[in-house]
């Protein structure tokens, strides 16, 4: 969708925490992990950034109409994990150029397995990974929870979404 829009074949989108980090990467900002324990704090952090982040995108020719929540974020896997050992032994799946994602494995000492989100569901079925932090809508819309058999007990990250148009296509 964001190649789409660039080259003028779409007006606009709903993107990702990830698609819109692709655009503006300081909105990554708001998806560290752990660093949130509750919605009240997302909001007040959000709100002091949302004019900032709206203007770092207006920049990049994108008007942010809206931003919505898609919940935190929560290990999902195979077996049940419970220290960092643990995690290290599972093949976790990382998305395709994250480098949010990509720093906090380097920190654990865990090597991902980088892929596109269309590519998940395959890799889970064929056993290339068994573990992903992912929101529990994901994880239902997606059908990976079919292929889970454990959901952590403790939220990973906030992941959020935004709407946008060009500039120019507001007619």
């Amino acid at each position: 969708m964001l190649k789409k829009n660039q080259y003028k074949q779409l007006h606009g989108g709903s993107f990702t925490g990830h698609g819109l980090g692709k655009i503006v990467s300081a909105v990554h900002v708001t998806e560290l992990p752990y660093l949130f324990k509750n919605y009240g704090e997302i909001s007040y952090v959000r709100s002091q950034l949302k004019e900032n982040m709206n203007q770092l995108f207006f920049q990049e020719g994108i008007i942010v109409l809206g931003w919505y929540e898609t919940g935190f974020a929560y290990v999902f896997s195979k077996v049940p994990i419970k220290d960092v050992e643990t995690a290290r032994q599972q093949k976790w799946w990382m998305w395709e150029g994250g480098p949010m994602q990509k720093a906090t494995f380097d920190a654990m000492n865990i090597s991902p397995v980088s892929l596109s989100l269309t590519d998940v569901m395959t890799s889970l079925s064929t056993k290339l990974i068994d573990a992903a932090a992912t929101t529990p809508f994901g994880a239902v819309a997606f059908r990976w929870y079919t292929r889970f058999s454990y959901m952590g007990e403790y939220p990973h990250c906030q992941r959020h979404c935004g709407g946008h148009r060009a500039p120019g296509d507001l007619g």
